[in-house]
């Protein structure tokens, strides 16, 4: 349980699962941007299905911010894999927060479809 990111090709999954503090949430969206095995312009699929959190807006918003800092090592398009329809609403509003940084952000139910959307990026 936790947080944990794998690398597979251009695609980096990061994985939250359980219960975690807010402060172990936020390192691990650190972590994954200072792996010095992060692909050039890493696709980022958060997979949120196993989490037992809800994290707050606050909390979103620092998570929007992390990854606007990080830009220059990611690829134009986030997926989010989510299991119940508030986590679909919340992974909405980050996607709000990172159009500024020019990410898409797009929410899914279906992790072949989330990673196809990624995949698509590069056609």
């Amino acid at each position: 349980m936790g947080i944990q990111h794998r690398i597979d090709g251009n695609i980096v999954e990061l994985i939250i699962s359980g219960q975690l503090s807010i402060d172990d949430l936020l390192a691990g969206f650190c972590l994954m941007l200072d792996d010095e095995h992060l692909p050039s312009q890493a696709l980022v699929l958060i997979n949120v299905t196993a989490s037992e959190v809800i994290p707050p807006i606050e909390v979103i918003e620092r998570i929007a911010s992390i990854l606007s800092a990080g830009r220059k090592k990611l690829g134009r398009r986030l997926a989010i894999l989510v299991a119940q329809t508030v986590r679909y609403g919340r992974a909405r509003q980050l996607g709000m927060m990172l159009e500024f940084a020019g990410i898409v952000s797009q929410p899914f139910y279906d992790r072949k479809t989330a990673v196809e959307w990624l995949r698509s990026e590069q056609a």
